[in-house]
């Protein structure tokens, strides 16, 4: 049974995090390319810690150090 695709869909997402590593970016470490193991598709990626919701990050008086640097981080 297939799965439903996705836009653009999760092998291109997982090509262009790859490709993002192998050059060097800050992202988490993609290790495996699923299978049809599942009706969905999937792919298997290293955690990277932090904080990934953007309210918070730009309400927070926690990450108000991060906001000063994180720019920087981005550009490079």
């Amino acid at each position: 049974m297939p799965g439903a695709p996705t836009i653009p869909g999760r092998e291109l997402e997982y090509h262009l995090i790859k490709a993002a590593w192998d050059a060097g970016v800050t992202v988490p470490e993609p290790l495996w390319d699923g299978d049809d193991t599942f009706p969905v598709a999937f792919f298997v990626m290293r955690r990277v810690p932090g904080e990934t919701l953007g309210a918070r990050l730009i309400r927070g008086e926690q990450y108000a150090k991060a906001r000063e640097v994180v720019p920087a981080q981005l550009a490079r």
